[in-house]
């Protein structure tokens, strides 16, 4: 019988004291410090740790080692059984896509627990991912509403709207997710090139996203009459927030509240816009591996859902092919 070969040890394995099981909050740190060691980023650890949590709160406490096939086959029924309380809504139940989330989550911290010497086993394949359909994303601003709530941000004059002008600007010209357009420095604006740098992609992956005149214009305009005004501490970052600070996560989303309130529009969420940028290019004949590279999607798949056609486009193409469209 052919030997069984042996399991890679993982660099971050967790130390174990003599007879003594590692606790949560160990094996927690030591899982923490693998991820940024794979790049990963500090907005994709948080999410890592909220799904990570809810097999914890499953747990009531008791340590990782514990956990055996059954125990992960009752985790899965009592995630989609229980309610959880969420910031928009208070004892919520987890819709199909963020428990498939958390399987995922899970799956790849089982994987890691058993590399890392906290399992004897590797129970990763005892977790089920469900599958969901990526849909079109829903709510994707046209090109109408987002003139408006850049409008009706720079024509304030303010350095706070110029800002926030500037902030629209670069999130829908260049396609950025939240977290790229915070990590952006002064340096990582190419003005000559008219490229921007991320360094700090999903998953640590960097890349150049050509952007517009028209949305360097308005950042030049923040640059030269509103950044100065809010800085106070020097500071590489390219966006500040009102008290001289980088613009954190919550404060991108303070400025899209306030620009749809001003502009009279709905309540357009920041990562819409990276929706609107995805969306427009393939309808403008944009390749989709060039879209899926200028997005920075690690996958082919992620890029995929944007070209299924909404209702209203085949209402149009209904109206315009049809010999009785009209």
């Amino acid at each position: 019988m052919k030997p069984k070969p042996l399991r890679e040890k993982d660099p971050f394995a967790v130390p174990k004291s003599a007879g003594t099981a590692p606790t949560t909050d160990s094996v927690l740190s030591f899982y923490r410090e693998a991820l940024l060691a794979l790049g990963r980023s500090p907005q994709n650890l948080r999410k890592v740790e909220s799904d990570l949590n809810k097999l914890f709160s499953f747990l009531g406490g008791a340590d990782v080692s514990t956990l055996t096939p059954k125990r992960l086959q009752d985790f899965q029924i009592w995630l989609a059984k229980t309610p959880m309380t969420t910031p928009r809504k208070r004892r919520a139940m987890l819709s199909a896509g963020a428990r498939a989330h958390v399987a995922a989550s899970v799956r790849s911290f089982l994987r890691w627990c058993y590399k890392a010497g906290v399992l004897a086993a590797d129970f990763s394949s005892h977790i089920v991912v469900p599958k969901v359909a990526d849909a079109l994303p829903r709510d994707i601003p046209t090109l109408k509403e987002l003139a408006t709530l850049i409008r009706s941000q720079r024509s304030t004059g303010t350095k706070l709207g110029l800002r926030n002008a500037a902030v629209l600007s670069v999130l829908y010209a260049a396609g950025l997710r939240k977290g790229e357009l915070v990590a952006l420095n002064l340096q990582d604006v190419n003005f000559q090139e008219r490229e921007v740098r991320v360094t700090q992609g999903k998953s640590g992956a960097g890349r150049t996203v050509p952007i517009a005149a028209w949305a360097l214009a308005v950042l030049a305009d923040y640059l030269e009459q509103a950044r100065p005004k809010l800085l106070h501490t020097p500071t590489e970052r390219l966006f500040l927030g009102s008290r001289d600070e980088p613009l954190s996560a919550g404060g991108v989303d303070w400025i899209l509240k306030t620009a749809c309130n001003d502009a009279g529009l709905r309540y357009i969420n920041p990562h819409a816009l990276r929706h609107a940028f995805c969306v427009h290019l393939l309808k403008n004949g944009a390749g989709i591996r060039i879209v899926s590279a200028l997005a920075g999607h690690k996958s082919l798949n992620s890029t995929v859902r944007y070209t299924r056609l909404n209702v209203s486009d085949l209402q149009q193409v209904v109206r315009k092919s049809h010999p009785r469209g009209r």
